[in-house]
């Protein structure tokens, strides 16, 4: 697919990151853009770039937060293939796929991040596809999917991907990340009470309560692993170096 000229190389910068992350805050995107000169006007750029239909908007109704991501017209003027593109009825579960993953790839531990279009086009022969995958290094080598849960799916459903994560010789770990308790206690309670016969040291459960305010306290929060409460932080030797890790996307800042 041949670039097209975009009206400034500014452009170009802003929209880049996008086509990895697929959607981010603007607080993201601008952390993201780090070439860009921040002295630019950034919020009007986006503005121009949304009414040249290079990139569309979402509000997120929980944080009141904006989020962008490219349109098909993007994709074309950046040269890109949009396999797996947003879909109107599953965007907020996108941004917190994107997010939790854009916050992993700054970890020490973390030599890789993928997200799930990533996957496809490296790994299109595997079983399972989750929302993200981590490649790192803790102690040893360590290959991690994250699954976003943000609500409870069947018990069959859950089994089979369970099964899955269990007998798989590609995957270390897999952690699952819920925003609502009564989430994360059933996917615990069916891992307890219906997988006796998996691998139970592979499956790590975190409840990130202020998820939805977007605020991720992702080494501090309720981690279920092994059969013991924990957290990210004490299995990753994490809380040494982050007494609290809290990132929040910004509430859309308007532009007049």
């Amino acid at each position: 697919m041949k670039p097209q000229q975009l009206h400034s190389p500014l452009h170009y910068e802003l929209i880049q990151p996008l086509v990895k992350w697929k959607i981010l805050s603007l607080d993201h995107l601008m952390e993201a853009t780090w070439k860009v000169d921040k002295s630019s006007n950034f919020y009007k750029t986006i503005e121009a770039l949304v009414n040249k239909e290079l990139i569309s908007s979402f509000h997120d109704p929980y944080s009141k937060c904006k989020y962008v991501y490219l349109t098909n017209k993007g994709y074309e003027a950046l040269g890109a293939e949009n396999n797996l593109p947003i879909n109107p009825s599953t965007v907020i579960h996108d941004t917190f796929a994107s997010e939790n993953a854009f916050h992993f790839k700054n970890f020490p531990f973390t030599k890789e991040v993928l997200l799930d279009h990533e996957i496809l086009k490296q790994y299109p022969m595997i079983g399972h596809r989750p929302d993200a995958l981590v490649f790192g290094h803790h102690k040893k080598d360590f290959t991690m999917a994250i699954e976003m849960e943000l609500s409870i799916k069947s018990k069959a459903r859950i089994m089979e991907t369970y099964s899955y994560y269990s007998a798989s010789e590609f995957f270390n770990n897999v952690l699952y990340i819920f925003g609502q308790a009564n989430a994360f206690e059933t996917y615990v309670n069916i891992l307890e009470e219906e997988g006796k016969a998996l691998n139970h040291s592979k499956f790590l459960f975190v409840y990130m309560k202020n998820m939805y305010r977007r605020y991720y306290e992702t080494f501090n929060s309720e981690c279920y692993h092994n059969g013991n409460m924990t957290t990210l932080g004490k299995l990753f030797d994490m809380d040494v170096y982050y007494a609290r890790f809290s990132k929040r996307a910004s509430p859309e800042i308007r532009v007049e």
